[in-house]
C-alpha cells in the first residue's frame, strides 16, 4: 500500500512545520508493509509471523491517526481522508483475519 497526496492537495514543504508529519505518515506506512512482507521470507518459527504481523497492525493504527490529523489540519480534504483511511481499514482487515487464522492453526 502506498499513500500519495492527490493533485490538488496542499503540499508538505519544509517551510510550513509540516514535513515531521509527512515523514511520519512514510514511517508508518513503510513500517506496515516492511512488517507484513518479513514473516513471508523463508522458514521461520511460526511465532514470529503472527509477532510481525501484530507490529504491522500497530503500524497501520498509527498511520490512520496520522491521517486523521492531516484532515484536521487541512492537508488533506473529506473524500481524500476518506479513501485513504478505507485503504488502511482493508489492510488491517486482511491483518486481522490473517492473524486470527494463525492463532487458530497454533
Amino acid at each position: 500500500m502506498e499513500l500519495r497526496l492527490p493533485r490538488g492537495e496542499k503540499s508538505i514543504g519544509h517551510g510550513d512545520g509540516r514535513a515531521g508529519l509527512a515523514q511520519d505518515e512514510r514511517r508508518a506506512e513503510s513500517r506496515t508493509r516492511t512488517q507484513f512482507e518479513q514473516p513471508c521470507s523463508g522458514e521461520i518459527d511460526p511465532v514470529i509471523p503472527r509477532r510481525y504481523l501484530q507490529i504491522a497492525m500497530r503500524s497501520a493504527s498509527e498511520l490512520e491517526y496520522h491521517l486523521l490529523y492531516a484532515q484536521d489540519v487541512g492537508l488533506l480534504n473529506e473524500s481524500s481522508y476518506r479513501e485513504f483511511t478505507s485503504n488502511v481499514t482493508e489492510v488491517k482487515r486482511m491483518l486481522a483475519s490473517l492473524i486470527k487464522k494463525l492463532n487458530a492453526e497454533s
